[in-house]
């Protein structure tokens, strides 16, 4: 399922891939007013750059809810969530997801992978690279990562947004990791690199991993607004 947030003036279209199991269990009848959509802060955040009130509006976003849930448990489960979000299945869904939007919006597509949706989005660059598809997307926008994930850097030429928290509590997701991905696309020559290290926001009594500083919780307007700037640039450059 995916949900869509649209611009009324889009000049580009961002599809987020959902981390944790990758899916939230979307159903076909929830609008705006479901609370997944309304009151969830992550959705809300994302939701702010497809309106004029809140940021440039130039963006439509879409949310996309992976049919099934990834196993997320530790031991041999992790082995097996990693590897369900490089194969093959999950890959052409995200691509047919791509192909859907770029037809029905007629804008350029970004994608946004967060926390394990870093997995989604650097597996799929290179899915796309092997088929010779790289065209179907405009730039990735690299959210509190994996440690351990990453692009093809030599090879990645579309515009990289790093962004973490600076006080990421999530051991899996460590800053240094996002520094170093950041780090090697400069190296490899891609200028259209940035990194942006968010400072506000709040801890929640929460599993670290799946609210507080690693959700941007009380973060959301500064990190919607690094994010416009950065789409909205490259946006134009286009």
């Amino acid at each position: 399922m995916t949900f869509l947030y649209e611009a009324k003036e889009a000049k580009g279209t961002l599809i987020f891939i959902v981390g944790g199991e990758g899916h939230v269990g979307v159903k076909p009848n929830w609008d705006a007013s479901h609370g997944y959509f309304s009151r969830y802060h992550f959705n809300t955040m994302l939701q702010t750059l497809s309106d004029p009130k809140s940021s440039s509006g130039f963006f439509n976003v879409v949310i996309y809810d992976n049919p099934k849930p990834f196993p997320i448990q530790g031991g041999a489960g992790r082995t097996s969530w990693s590897a369900m979000r490089a194969g093959s299945e999950h890959l052409e869904r995200i691509e047919s997801v791509v192909q859907f939007y770029r037809d029905k919006l007629k804008k350029p597509v970004w994608l946004m992978g967060h926390s394990l949706g870093s997995i989604s989005i650097t597996k799929f660059s290179d899915y796309l690279r092997d088929n010779k598809k790289e065209d179907l997307v405009a730039g990735y926008v690299y959210s509190a990562a994996v440690d351990g994930t990453s692009f093809e850097y030599d090879k990645l030429k579309v515009p990289v947004l790093v962004i973490h928290h600076e006080s990421d509590g999530c051991n899996s997701t460590p800053l240094r990791n996002a520094e170093k991905v950041y780090g090697k696309l400069k190296d490899a020559g891609n200028t259209k690199t940035e990194f942006f290290v968010v400072k506000g926001g709040s801890a929640e009594q929460k599993d670290a991993c799946y609210s507080g500083y690693h959700m941007y919780f009380g973060a959301g307007s500064e990190v919607a607004k690094a994010m416009d700037q950065f789409l909205s640039k490259h946006a134009a450059a286009r």
